[in-house]
Order: C-alpha cells, then structure tokens, then sequence
C-alpha cells in the first residue's frame, strides 16, 4: 500500500515556519505539497524547516518543487533548513542531488531550529 504524502504544518513562533514531510513526496503530489507550504511561508517567515525525518519517499519531481520552493524563501532573505537525520531513508537522495549545496542539513529539528 502507497502512503501518501503529507505536510505538517507547525509554527513554533510567529518567523518559524516547520514542514514536517510524511509518507512518499512523487510527480501525483509534489507540486501541491509545495504550495501548501508555499502558502504558509508569508512574509514574516524568516526561517523555513523542511523536516524530512518522516518521509519515506522522494523522486525528482519532489525534489525540483523543493528546490523551487527554497529558492522562493531564500530570494526574499529567509533561511531554510533541512532535517535530513543519519540513516534516514531519502539521506541518500541529498547525497546524489547535492541538495545540502543549496539548503542547510541539520540532524534534527531542535539543531535547525537553534541553527544561525
């Protein structure tokens, strides 16, 4: 059986905003799960915390809307992070992509939310 995707939407404070990615990110929701965060990172988000420690999943397709996804934040000055913890099933996939070039990798929630 297929696990969807999913966003998990947290703002621990006003400027934070934390998307906790579950399930399988592919080309059926990638493009939604990226808006729905995109919506949810206004002008007041300062910092924007991908959580990939929940997600199972991840193709190109997931890969090219997060990419364009952090690049929106980023353009306009935010921060954007990464949990990507050791072992974690799409750690691999960072490794290929070379994601951690254009965002930030931290091992856990707590080290992206204390990061500079």
């Amino acid at each position: 059986m297929k696990r969807l995707g999913e966003a998990v939407i947290d703002h621990p404070d006003p400027a934070t905003l934390v998307a906790t990615l579950r399930g399988e990110v592919d080309v059926t929701n990638a493009e939604e799960l990226a808006r729905q965060i995109a919506a949810e990172a206004t002008n007041e988000v300062d910092r924007l915390v991908l959580d990939f420690s929940e997600l199972a999943f991840l193709d190109s397709s997931g890969v090219r809307a997060l990419i364009g996804l952090v690049r929106r934040v980023q353009t306009r000055g935010a921060l954007a992070m990464a949990v990507v913890p050791e072992g974690a099933p799409i750690e691999r996939i960072f490794e290929i992509t070379r994601m951690e070039e254009l965002v930030p990798l931290a091992r856990s929630r707590d080290e992206a939310l204390r990061a500079p």
